[in-house]
Order: C-alpha cells, then sequence, then structure tokens
C-alpha cells in the first residue's frame, strides 16, 4: 500500500478528496443523540381500569394478561406489580430474541384480548429504547401577568399549532393550567322518567368516543352525576344528539346537561417558584436532533414577537440539544488540545515543519473517512462515539509520531525522500497495527 501511494500520488490525492468530501456531506447527515440505540429484551404492559381495587385489577386483567403471554415463544420471565386503578407488567425476553418480531407478536396477543376485557379496560404496550429517550427535545415555558388559565389558552392556541408544524416534531405536551373540556352532567331522575339506566347512558358515550376514558365519580346517588368526557369532540351538536334508546327516540341532551367546562385540575407545574403553564417538545427518533432544536427556537424567536404586544413571553427552561452541543464541544475541545500537544511534542523533538504538517492533515482526513463508515453503518454521533473518535485522534497522533520518527531516522542517514517514507513505514507498519489492534 505504501509503495502504491508513494508510485501514485495523483490517484490517491483524488481518491482521499473524493473521500472527504463524501465524509463533510455524511457528517451533515448523521442523526445526533445523547445515547446510542440499542434495546433491551424486555417489554412492559400497561393495564387500567378506573376505579377498581387491585383486587378487581388482578382477578379481571392481570390474570388473563399472564396467560397470554405464557403462550410467546422465548419470554424468560413474567412479572406483575398491581395497584388500585392500573396494573404493569413485565416480561422478559432470552436474550438473541427478535425484539420487532417478538414484540409484533404480543401486540396482536394483547388487541385481541382487550376486546374480551371489561368495558372501560384499557392495555397499552411499551419497550424500553434508548432512542426514545433522545425524542423529549426541549422544555418551555409560558410567562405573563396574565392568569395560569389564560396562560394555557395561548399555548393552546398560539404556541401548540406553531411548534407542530416544524418538521422533526412529534408531539407538543402542556403542563399546568386548566383545559376546556365536555361536561357531560347526568340527571338521574331524567334518566328515570324514560326508564334508561344511568349506565346505559355511559355505555352509549363510551361507544361515541371509541376510546372509552374515566367518565368521572358518583356525586349523589339521588342527585347528579357528573361525567368528564376527556377526549376530544369535534362538534357538540352530534353528542347532544346521540341516541341513547331508540324507543322515542330518547338523546343524550334528553337526560343531560351537555357544555364546555373546565377539567379538573390534576397536575402543577411552576418556574422560577411560580405557578406556570411548562410546553414540552419532542421530535421523532429519526431527525438530526440539533437541526430541529434550531428550528424550534427559530420559530420560538417569531412566536415572542408575535406575543409581546399580549405581554407573553416564551422562554426555554431546558434542551437536550443543548447538552448534546455542550458534549460535542468539550470533546472537540479535549480531542483538539491534545492533537496539538502531540504535534507541539513532534515539533520539538524533530524540528522539521513539514512532517507536521502532514501529521496535521492525516487527523482531518481519518475523522471524514471515519464519518462515511458511520453513515455506511447507520450509527450516530452521541457521548460514546465521540469518545471513541477522540480517543481515535490520540492512537493516530501517536502512530503518526512513530511513524514520522522512524522516516526520518532513515532521511537523516542519507536515504532520498522515497526510500525514508517506503522503508520508514514498512518498518513499523506490523508493530503499529498490532499495538492498535490491542488497545
Amino acid at each position: 500500500m505504501t509503495s502504491f501511494s508513494l508510485k501514485r500520488p495523483i490517484t490517491v490525492f483524488m481518491l482521499a478528496l473524493g473521500l472527504c468530501l463524501l465524509g463533510a456531506i455524511s457528517w451533515q447527515r448523521l442523526p445526533v443523540q445523547l445515547l446510542p440505540q440499542f434495546i433491551l429484551p424486555e417489554v412492559y404492559v400497561g393495564a387500567g381500569m378506573p376505579g377498581a381495587s387491585p383486587e378487581k385489577i388482578e382477578r379481571e386483567l392481570v390474570f388473563a394478561i399472564e396467560a397470554e403471554l405464557a403462550t410467546l415463544e422465548g419470554v424468560h420471565d413474567i412479572e406483575s406489580n398491581v395497584f388500585a386503578d392500573y396494573a404493569t407488567t413485565k416480561i422478559a425476553f432470552n436474550h438473541g430474541t427478535d425484539m420487532k418480531f417478538a414484540l409484533l407478536k404480543l401486540q396482536q396477543k394483547m388487541n385481541a384480548l382487550e376486546n374480551r376485557l371489561p368495558v372501560g379496560s384499557r392495555i397499552e404496550v411499551n419497550r424500553f429504547d434508548t432512542a426514545d429517550l433522545s425524542t423529549y427535545l426541549m422544555e418551555l415555558s409560558i410567562r405573563g401577568e396574565a392568569s395560569i388559565d389564560e396562560l394555557r389558552e395561548a399555548a393552546e392556541r398560539r404556541v401548540r399549532p406553531r411548534l407542530e408544524q416544524i418538521d422533526g416534531v412529534v408531539n407538543i405536551n402542556i403542563g399546568g393550567g386548566q383545559r376546556s373540556t365536555v361536561g357531560i352532567q347526568i340527571d338521574p331522575e331524567r334518566c328515570e322518567a324514560v326508564s334508561i339506566p344511568v349506565m346505559l347512558v355511559q355505555q352509549k358515550i363510551n361507544a361515541f368516543h371509541r376510546q372509552p376514558e374515566h367518565l368521572g365519580r358518583v356525586v349523589s346517588a339521588g342527585r347528579y352525576l357528573d361525567v368528564n368526557l376527556l377526549g376530544r369532540v369535534d362538534d357538540l351538536h352530534e353528542l347532544r344528539d346521540l341516541i341513547i334508546d331508540e324507543r322515542g327516540p330518547t338523546r343524550l341532551r334528553d337526560v343531560a346537561d351537555i357544555g364546555y367546562s373546565q377539567a379538573e385540575r390534576t397536575q402543577l407545574y411552576r418556574v422560577d417558584g411560580k405557578s406556570g403553564v411548562g410546553i414540552f417538545v419532542q421530535k421523532d427518533n429519526v431527525s438530526n436532533m440539533l437541526a430541529v432544536a434550531n428550528d424550534v427556537l427559530a420559530q420560538i424567536d417569531e412566536l415572542n414577537r408575535e406575543l409581546a404586544p399580549q405581554g407573553f413571553e416564551l422562554a426555554v427552561n431546558f434542551s437536550q440539544a443543548g447538552l448534546i452541543q455542550q458534549a460535542i464541544d468539550r470533546i472537540k475541545n479535549m480531542a483538539l488540545t491534545g492533537a496539538l500537544l502531540a504535534l507541539l511534542v513532534l515539533f520539538l523533538f524533530l524540528r522539521n515543519l513539514r512532517f507536521v504538517i502532514i501529521l496535521m492533515i492525516a487527523i482531518p482526513v481519518s475523522l471524514l473517512v471515519t464519518f462515511n463508515l458511520m453513515y455506511g453503518f447507520n450509527l450516530s454521533v452521541n457521548i460514546l462515539s465521540l469518545c471513541g473518535l477522540a480517543l481515535a485522534i490520540g492512537m493516530l497522533v501517536d502512530n503518526g509520531i512513530v511513524v514520522m520518527e522512524n522516516v526520518f531516522a532513515h532521511y537523516q542517514r542519507g536515504k532520498s525522500v522515497f526510500a525514508a517514507v517506503h522503508d520508514g513505514t514498512r518498518e513499523v507498519s506490523r508493530s503499529i497495527l498490532a499495538a492498535t489492534g490491542t488497545t
């Protein structure tokens, strides 16, 4: 390889230049994450039944779930924890199991089981994937002299739609304040007058919503039963006209009062010691985190200019992209400092600027070629890969010093540059290869 490079320098130069250009393109397209992606051979199944005791959850949900899970191939262990209203089941698979296929089979079984469970029950299947950790992008807060509910209204109607339009952003969660919901007050006396049980009304609402949610608690056995429909209702008139009984027919408006109301406050968001509204931005696990974060920050600047007349301000409380950028900068500085110190030592000993320049060129060329391999093998830029690159730069400099020093020694013996490079490199190549391979 050394002889080929010396005999055909233009060919080698053009090849290296092409690889460097491709490496620069690959660097721009590499995904940026906090951690490398790996999937544990574990899946978690959550089951809920609002208002149910732990005993009822275990009897009606957990036993059925565990019976279905036991039929899966490759299951090593099943562990369940039961609480009031919900239960969690952890399924550990044998190492080497194809988790994509196992998750698909498990999801199919849980979907089939959910149709056989009591009304109001729900099942969720989740797995641990480090890529999910990289989806949490940023935490924002909206501030102003307005009330908490007005701040939330601004976040819902002004901020959320703008952020959701950004490429790479998949979800916006808002915490603090109270959200508007559809409130349904079922009158037991009106139900009794038309001979319709209150439970039938709840079942019809569940069927209308298609994804049943907890509809509230009985306030008084003989008076009103408050029901909150926490899902999305696009047409309130359609809900009012919902047929409860075909005889008549009897509609929901005949036995209940329906209108918009404020949901029960179940969470509190505080920033700088004051109650506020938080906005949590999530990205997909494919897009470059730094690029998406820059787009979000640009949108925040535009929103602040638009919201300023109303006295609102968006602020960034936390950014995972900022942490990654800090880690990248820190590792780059460490690698650069180490390389410069090594080159300084090389110059002090050899007193030859040409050799130092050659080694300085070798570092970025090697990195750019590495970016091609990372892109080809679908690797990401993360804390571990950056540490590996920093270590590789150190080894590259060490090996380069050994080669350059040996070449310089041959050159001082009176050999030509061609012969010194050829003999000096060939003499230490095996030793360097062995040392690098065992590091």
